[in-house]
């Protein structure tokens, strides 16, 4: 198989992926692999589509053994600043992570970061980008103050381009940012941080889904405060969000629909002015 054609078969099995057909871009990939590819980085690019693949099949040693694979021949042929071989590194550790091995998760996440700062310096938004995932293993171990440093680095790297990816990306990290003073006792600061990523979010994208997410999480930061009614007002808004944006389940929605009802409780029971109740994520 020549290259032009090599490539668009992986162009193939990765829209079936996108379409929810994973027995499909499976086939794909092994298909590929077993006419043997151009090269290494070929291969390398069919094993990490495969295992991304297996992932969402739910066959995660499958999965975690063939980006194993990509990663091997991607440090050998393409080296460890490149950043295919930075992105295999990623999603390696999304496996990781998904399968409980959080030292090696931490471990390709630091990789690939400072692979991609030696290839690009600092402020590259492929840097940021590496860190904004690394910082979200590091909140899921419980290390805020790791997660806060990175998270801040991604931000500031994100708001000197001018893009419309990257302004989505200052909307993670704020989110983020704000998920992180909640946790550590500081609602004003985290109300703040949700109420931009919300701005940004709503200017952006309109009725979508992380535009409602944000609504949502900003709903519960004003409950954790007492501040029922803006609450229960901030939480309708993002299950309507939710709602015209052709989404009414998922566990997210149920959360934030579960909190409302708390909220609405609240507000009857207590009225708007009363005295702070935590209301459950």
């Amino acid at each position: 198989m020549d290259a032009k054609s090599w490539i668009q078969e992986v162009r193939a099995a990765g829209k079936l992926m996108a379409a929810g057909d994973l027995a499909g871009a499976e086939s794909r990939y092994r298909g590929l692999l077993d006419t043997g590819a151009v090269t290494p980085l070929y291969r390398a690019l069919a094993l990490d589509g495969l295992g991304r693949a297996l992932f969402e099949q739910g066959r995660q040693k499958e999965a975690i053994d063939a980006i194993e694979e990509a990663v091997a021949l991607l440090r050998e042929h393409q080296g460890a600043k490149d950043p295919v071989t930075c992105g295999a590194l990623q999603n390696l550790g999304r496996l990781y992570l998904a399968a409980g091995q959080v030292d090696k998760a931490l471990a390709v996440g630091r990789e690939a970061v400072e692979g991609l700062r030696a290839g690009f310096g600092d402020d590259h938004p492929l840097v940021a980008g590496a860190m904004l995932r690394l910082s979200a293993n590091l909140y899921t171990q419980g290390d805020l103050d790791g997660a806060e440093e990175l998270l801040l680095k991604a931000r500031a790297a994100f708001e000197k381009q001018s893009d419309k990816q990257s302004r989505l990306d200052v909307a993670t990290c704020l989110n983020n940012l704000g998920r992180i003073h909640e946790e550590r006792g500081d609602p004003i600061t985290g109300i703040d941080l949700h109420r931009q990523a919300v701005a940004i979010r709503k200017e952006l994208l309109g009725d979508h889904a992380d535009t409602a997410f944000s609504l949502g999480n900003l709903g519960v930061a004003l409950a954790t405060m007492g501040r029922w009614q803006e609450a229960v007002d901030t939480l309708q808004e993002a299950l309507d969000c939710y709602a015209r944006a052709g989404r009414s389940s998922g566990p997210d929605i149920e959360g934030y629909r579960k909190n409302l009802e708390v909220c609405r409780h609240a507000l009857q029971m207590m009225g708007p002015e009363a005295a702070p109740r935590t209301c459950g994520k």
